[in-house]
């Protein structure tokens, strides 16, 4: 499982990221499920960003999980 380090945040472009699924205990299984999106793609968004298999999480991917969460507004609001 994903361990959370307090520097990670402050290090990884993907910090968003981080900050929902310490914030609202989400697994690497849950990410998935709200972002509709495979396996292998959740592991590389939680990589260090010296990880040679890090990805950049795409906006849209993280919007979406932010609205999954209630989180964020929708467009025009």
């Amino acid at each position: 499982m994903f361990r959370y380090d307090g520097n990670m945040a402050k290090m990884n472009p993907n910090r968003r990221l981080v900050r929902l699924m310490k914030k609202h205990k989400l697994t690497q299984k849950r990410v998935i499920e709200l972002c509709r999106c495979g396996r292998s793609t959740v592991h590389y968004w939680t990589r260090e960003p010296s990880d040679p298999t890090f990805m950049p999480i795409k906006s849209s991917y993280l919007r979406l999980l932010e609205l999954e969460l209630g989180e964020g507004r929708p467009i025009g609001a």
